[in-house]
């Protein structure tokens, strides 16, 4: 859901975009969503033995440097989408999945398997 609300409100900062550029957004996007638990799977898999008994504090330090940049950015008040540049698509389908890769992590912590097709 959280790809769909960033798409729309990508889309809609976009001023009659072409075809071109709405098809690449929503492969930038689609092909993120897809990727980023399997990243987070095989972070998890290699870092699971080393952080065990930490990983809750190493969650918190990185929830809160994340919501404080975004309580920064919210009082900033610069808030102009039309000045962003279309080559930051990538960056923020990957800002915005952050939680699937948390998931794949998590997933390998707690010795769910990832379905095989």
């Amino acid at each position: 859901m959280d790809a769909f609300a960033a798409s729309i409100g990508k889309g809609a900062a976009l001023h009659k975009p072409r075809f071109r550029e709405a098809f690449r957004t929503g492969l930038i996007f689609g092909v993120v969503e897809a990727i980023t638990p399997l990243i987070g799977w095989g972070i998890g898999l290699l870092a699971s033995k080393f952080i065990m008994e930490w990983d809750h504090w190493v969650a918190f330090a990185l929830l809160f440097v994340l919501g404080s940049r975004m309580v920064y950015e919210g009082w900033k008040g610069n808030h102009d989408e039309n000045a962003e540049p279309v080559r930051r698509h990538g960056f923020l389908a990957a800002r915005h999945h952050g939680d699937c890769n948390q998931l794949g992590c998590d997933g390998y912590r707690r010795r769910i398997s990832l379905p095989t097709g």
